[in-house]
């Protein structure tokens, strides 16, 4: 009779974890959630690294971000951005973890 050893299967995971910027676009005044707004995730030196599209409950997910400093820019047009809120906002990224940031705009027309 032939006996079988046992044997130990190590399974390496095939990607490492990636880090996510995790983000809200509402309405500043009323905190009505803002579809449709672009998003981009830049690197320091000037890599766009990522885009995303706000949902209708005004949130978006910019995947797989790498650590460190890193810039969120929406794409808000000067008269869709009537509260003047920064349409780049920087956020630090550390390995493994996701970041948040939210925007806020009002909506245009602008008086």
């Amino acid at each position: 009779m032939t006996s079988l050893a046992p044997t130990t299967v190590v399974v390496e995971p095939r990607f490492a974890s990636a880090s996510k910027v995790k983000g809200q676009v509402k309405h500043i005044y009323t905190q009505d959630p803002l579809p449709g707004i672009n998003f981009e995730l830049w690197t320091a030196t000037e890599q766009k690294v990522g885009m995303a599209t706000s949902g209708s409950d005004g949130s978006f997910v910019l995947e797989n971000a790498p650590a460190g400093e890193l810039f969120v820019l929406a794409s808000v047009a000067a008269e869709d951005n009537c509260f003047n809120d920064p349409t780049e906002k920087t956020v630090t990224v550390v390995e493994g973890e996701d970041a948040e940031i939210v925007f806020g705009f009002v909506p245009g027309p602008c008086e």
